[in-house]
């Protein structure tokens, strides 16, 4: 226990490396990790097809995502892969293709590795190599025949005739459908989340996440914002049908069954991608672990309040200091977003009041409003 401490106190980039290549195959325990290390400022890369080997690995104060870890792409095909990248860098998705084993490295593979982000360096719209990526493989794979039987001098103009149309014009994935395609290829959100639009909304309205669960008393009531991440639809013995989810926050995970009358509600809703939800239920605490049961399950969009339109700082003029106001702005850097913010000086009866600028506009929340009321020793700002 001392060692691991003490590696993970000095050593953090390498120290996670090793944990994320110990779990390498196991999806939850990876997007755990994940999370835990944004928690603490570490910065994962893409899987990347010229920057990745086969396990994580630590690049310039990162941590660099390995192949391994990208779903459907097996050792065979990582082993192909740096055996062609050799000491020479790959200049482009069809340069990928010419050089490695499609018989290795097949169609499903490079599925997997576009919608993992790995080719983003090469041709950052997904859309296009995914568009594009049957005719390529068609035209490479005539190529590579032609060469087989020396008959390149006759058609070695095939594949440069040909180039535009491997990459169709495609539009790009919006972000809700690139984030679950992500998740489909690595397990986890890696780029972003579907939730970091509503991370402070969350963190002021909503203050439970899923990594608190664990320290509620069974039957408790709970509120969260989630996504879905897995879905099992079950019949029940009276011939309805329930939903057993795994849903996920910015935090972790946790099991949610959905029965009949919600389920028949909610089922539409919970069938699209990453869509952010807000979800009721209480605590099951069970000998494998805790669940929730779903109460109600809405569109995070549509049920979580949107907060004040304003926020009015009220300060007694004759106690204030420069000192206390130039603390002032940097709580409300801190905690910026788009509350516009009002100062109103009070001076026995009268009081003079202040617009401040845009960029001192911010996010309520129960911890800005403690650390104003703390820097001027009285309430100044209340909700």
């Amino acid at each position: 226990a001392y060692q691991t401490a003490y590696l993970k106190a000095h050593y953090p980039l390498e120290f996670l490396a090793a944990v994320l290549n110990c779990e390498i195959n196991n999806s939850a325990a990876l997007a755990k990790h994940i999370m835990e290390a944004r928690d603490q400022g570490i910065e994962l890369l893409a899987p990347d097809i010229n920057h990745s080997n086969r396990d994580f690995t630590v690049e310039n104060g990162k941590v660099r995502y390995g192949l391994a870890g990208v779903k459907n792409v097996g050792v065979g095909a990582i082993h192909n892969i740096l055996e062609a990248r050799g000491a020479a860098r790959f200049v482009s998705f069809r340069d990928v293709l010419e050089r490695i084993n499609l018989g290795k490295v097949n169609r499903k593979v490079l599925e997997a590795l576009i919608q993992a982000g790995a080719f983003d360096s090469l041709q950052p719209r997904r859309s296009r190599l995914m568009a594009g990526l049957e005719s390529a493989l068609e035209k490479v794979g005539n190529q590579k025949r032609l060469q087989a039987v020396k008959q390149m001098s006759m058609f070695g103009g095939l594949l440069e005739a040909h180039e535009d149309d491997w990459l169709p014009e495609a539009q790009p994935w919006d972000r809700s459908i690139k984030l679950a395609r992500e998740k489909e290829a690595l397990g986890v959100y890696l780029s972003g989340h579907p939730l970091d639009a509503y991370r402070a909304l969350l963190k002021a309205q909503i203050r439970i996440t899923t990594a608190d669960l664990s320290e509620l008393p069974d039957s408790q009531e709970v509120i969260l914002g989630v996504v879905v991440t897995s879905l099992k639809e079950k019949a029940t013995k009276r011939g309805g049908r329930l939903a057993i989810l795994t849903v996920e926050d910015l935090a972790g995970s946790v099991e949610v069954v959905v029965f009949g009358e919600v389920y028949e509600r909610v089922a539409s809703l919970l069938q699209q991608p990453s869509l952010p939800l807000w979800l009721k239920g209480h605590v099951v605490q069970e000998e494998n672990g805790l669940k929730l049961v779903a109460q109600e399950i809405a569109s995070l969009e549509t049920a979580l309040p949107r907060g004040p339109s304003r926020l009015d700082v009220r300060l007694q003029a004759a106690m204030v200091t420069r000192e206390q106001l130039l603390n002032l702005k940097g709580i409300l850097i801190r905690h910026g977003g788009p509350v516009p913010v009002f100062l109103h000086f009070l001076h026995s009866r009268e009081e003079a009041s202040l617009a401040l600028p845009r960029e001192l506009a911010l996010t309520p929340s129960p911890e800005l409003i403690s650390e104003v009321n703390r820097l001027f020793g009285y309430p100044a700002l209340t909700l």
